[in-house]
């Protein structure tokens, strides 16, 4: 066998363990990513590298798996994480990959099938004894036919077809949002290869469906709406759950997010105001988080989980018996 001239032997003895770890990572999928997350930069930063191949290029390398196998012509994979877990990012990367690799894949978050401001106010006035849907967020707040239809829209979407995706303008009504008009909705060119349906509470079960006992009193109106969002279970190809190791980083995330806002001088909550906000939400991570890290509404040879800590980077799982609510 030839051998290498000694000196090309000597540099590969002597590259420093740093140097032969960014070379051994790199691809022309993490290169795409770190252009995107990290323009410019003339490094990876460690936490970044890890992202791109612990969460960002497995996840997707998981999502062309379940495409290739399902037998929908359009793959439907559903996610859902803790609010500020980094879901909108990791949806991002999954589309910017996919595009690269010449896959047609959709993006739709539950946040953009909220029932219009109009709705939301009638219905807060027929519920005046329920907080919890008095305002956006909680199942019961959403606009779910709107939600099928537009997913059974993409899924029939053909070649030289189009079709609008609802937006919800957050920032309309002060605050209180409404949908946004038809006009701002993106257009979505046929076909679909994948869609991917993402939210805070996607994957929740209504007691009645998974044989549990009845939710708290609170929860009653709640748990009523989950069991509209089963025919859209039913249709998944692939679940995806990035799994908190405490339910309570939701809180922490949520301030994360606000503490960027107020430094650089925007609008912002108080930290008082977001706990407010996220005590709003979290009576349905205490009824059915725990659940759902037990049982997915897919086969579990079709559902990934990933376990992430406060850095909202993948950890190993638990222990057994670990609480997530604590």
């Amino acid at each position: 066998m030839r051998r290498l001239p000694t000196a090309v032997e000597g540099c590969r003895i002597r590259l420093p363990r740093r140097v032969c770890r960014t070379f051994a990572t790199r691809s022309p999928h993490a290169d795409l990513l770190y252009q995107n997350l990290q323009p410019g930069a003339g490094s990876v930063t460690k936490p970044l590298e890890r992202r791109v191949h612990e969460l960002y290029l497995p996840v997707y390398g998981w999502l062309k798996e379940m495409h290739a196998s399902s037998t929908s012509a359009t793959t439907l994979i559903g996610m859902q994480c803790l609010q500020g877990g980094g879901k909108t990012t990791l949806c991002d990367q999954l589309e910017l990959l996919a595009r690269h690799d010449g896959l047609n894949c959709v993006v739709a978050s539950i946040d953009d099938f909220y029932r219009t401001h109009a709705e939301l106010e009638a219905l807060a006035r027929s519920m005046p004894d329920d907080p919890l849907l008095h305002g956006r967020g909680q199942p019961g707040t959403h606009d779910v036919p709107l939600m099928r239809a537009t997913v059974d829209g993409l899924r029939a979407l053909r070649v030289g077809e189009t079709m609008r995706v609802p937006r919800y303008d957050k920032s309309a009504h002060g605050g209180l949002g409404d949908r946004a008009a038809e006009a701002a909705w993106p257009v979505i060119d046929g076909p679909v290869d994948v869609v991917v349906l993402e939210g805070w509470c996607f994957g929740f079960a209504a007691a009645g469906a998974r044989g549990a006992s009845p939710p708290p009193p609170r929860l009653r109106n709640v748990d009523a709406a989950l069991a509209d969002f089963a025919p859209t279970y039913a249709a998944l190809d692939a679940f995806l759950v990035l799994q908190a190791l405490s339910a309570r980083y939701v809180y922490e995330w949520r301030e994360d997010a606000e503490a960027e806002r107020r430094a650089t001088g925007g609008g912002a909550m108080s930290a008082d105001d977001v706990v407010d906000f996220v005590d709003r939400y979290y009576p349905s991570y205490e009824a059915y988080l725990p659940e759902l890290y037990r049982a997915s509404p897919c086969a579990e040879d079709r559902t990934k989980r990933v376990w992430i800590g406060r850095d909202r980077l993948p950890s190993p799982a638990p222990p057994a018996g670990h609480d997530v609510l604590q």
